[in-house]
């Protein structure tokens, strides 16, 4: 029993999945992707800084110079 599709159904058909070019899931997932990238990037940017500023800086510095840093 082989149903022979019409040329009009398959262009419904086409025209339906057409419609909604990626699913919903797909969206959230690259959502998802999107800010765990962005949030890598800043992380590294941060601990770059971090990095430098713990090999490059001087560590005879008063505490409340230290602490004014890291608080603001």
């Amino acid at each position: 029993m082989n149903h022979t599709l019409t040329e009009k159904e398959i262009r419904v058909m086409y025209q339906e999945k057409q419609k909604e070019p990626f699913s919903r899931n797909k969206q959230i997932l690259g959502a998802v992707c999107g800010i765990i990238l962005i949030l890598g990037f800043i992380a590294l940017y941060l601990g770059i800084w971090a990095f430098l500023m713990d090999k490059l800086s001087d560590h005879d510095l008063p505490n409340d110079v230290i602490y004014t840093a890291l608080v603001f």
